[in-house]
């Protein structure tokens, strides 16, 4: 006891103490100046030293202006998607990342068209009536691929909360991680047709910072106690071939996520931060595409 008194009456250490317990303070209430001053910080070091591009391993299929310029306005017919889907099947990709989330039955199908446009004569209304969904098409180009579907979190409490949920196996280390994670009341869905057909979906939720600008990606949320992984996470379990997701919580929040032998570090909340590359141009949608992902901008 003595000693350690003596140790702490040494020149400048009381001082240094004093300053780290300041830090510490400083750090648990995190006021407005020092995020400030760590965002931005952090937005130089992602300029000075940005992520190397590795265009070998993903790449991303854009529906950008010149596509919706060459095929029409957004939302195409599935049909067509369906085709963008298989030419890029072509490819054997190891997976496929669709973040379109296709909610509501296509109305450009042949059947939905029969069934909405008043005065077709007839014979026409009962074609196209006998003529496979355009849904079906689609699910059935899925079904040739992996392929990962995306999920749209929402804090509305919505009828499509209640469809049944195909998750990754999530494996928890330490505590349960759930109370850490953002909460939501439902997720929005793509077609049953389509959920059947993939191997995968996972939820794509934005968390900007208070300035407006995204630098952390949740891995995970939570919906009615169940922990829902992110797009991008089930993205690599898939591409992987990797079966479960492991969280490992501490007593102060979520200290990483596992998928097989890679260590995803995190914030307490399940969030990554994103090392963002240089901005580069997509892939564009032609005829002749053959790559690995879709992308809706």
């Amino acid at each position: 006891m003595t000693r350690g008194i003596a140790l702490l009456r040494g020149p400048g250490r009381a001082a240094a103490l004093v300053l780290i317990a300041g830090a510490l303070v400083l750090r648990i209430v995190d006021p407005g100046f020092i995020t400030e001053l760590r965002v931005r910080g952090f937005d130089l070091v992602e300029r000075l030293w940005p992520r190397a591009e590795d265009p070998a391993r993903v790449a991303i299929v854009d529906i950008d202006e010149r596509s919706l310029a060459e095929y029409g306005q957004w939302p195409w017919p599935r049909h067509m998607v369906a085709e963008l889907v298989r030419r890029i099947a072509q490819g054997h990709p190891r997976v496929v990342g669709i973040d379109i989330v296709f909610a509501e039955p296509d109305r450009l199908s042949p059947s939905e068209i029969a069934r909405e446009v008043p005065g077709l004569p007839p014979a026409l209304a009962d074609a196209l009536a006998q003529l496979p969904p355009s849904d079906r098409d689609l699910a059935e180009a899925i079904a040739r691929v992996p392929t990962v579907l995306a999920l749209a979190p929402s804090r509305e409490e919505k009828t499509r909360s209640s469809d049944p949920l195909r998750l990754a196996p999530i494996r928890q280390a330490g505590g349960d991680p759930t109370p850490f994670l953002k909460s939501y009341r439902s997720l929005v869905q793509s077609q049953p047709d389509l959920r059947a057909a993939a191997v995968a979906a996972g939820a794509i939720a934005v968390e900007p910072d208070t300035d407006g600008v995204v630098r952390r990606l949740a891995l995970a949320v939570a919906f009615q106690q169940t922990i829902v992984p992110s797009f991008a996470l089930e993205v690599v379990r898939i591409g992987g071939a990797e079966r479960s997701i492991v969280i490992n919580t501490g007593a102060l929040g979520i200290e990483n996520i596992r998928i097989g032998d890679t260590i995803i570090p995190t914030d307490r909340r399940g969030r990554a931060v994103v090392h963002f590359a240089p901005a580069t141009g997509p892939v564009h949608v032609s005829r002749g595409c053959s790559r690995s992902g879709i992308r809706s901008s």
